[in-house]
């Protein structure tokens, strides 16, 4: 996605054990990455709201494009 022009990332970790999250920590050395931990059963419709609204708010994105790495 970066390379495609996307300038930063919104990232959601909900439990995680597969080592996404040192993925992540390793990705944020070179990438702008917010990560928003989230614990307890998924809720999509909530969470990608949220991400949204983080990404307007923290880096005045126009553009936000949601995207489930499990689907």
């Amino acid at each position: 996605h970066a390379q495609r022009g996307v300038d930063n990332f919104v990232i959601m970790d909900n439990n995680s054990t597969d080592g996404t999250r040192e993925k992540l920590e390793e990705l944020k050395k070179k990438f702008e990455i917010t990560i928003i931990d989230e614990k307890g059963v998924y809720n999509q419709a909530k969470w990608m709201t949220k991400l949204a609204h983080i990404a307007k708010q923290k880096y005045n994105s126009t553009w936000v494009i949601p995207n489930d790495a499990d689907e």
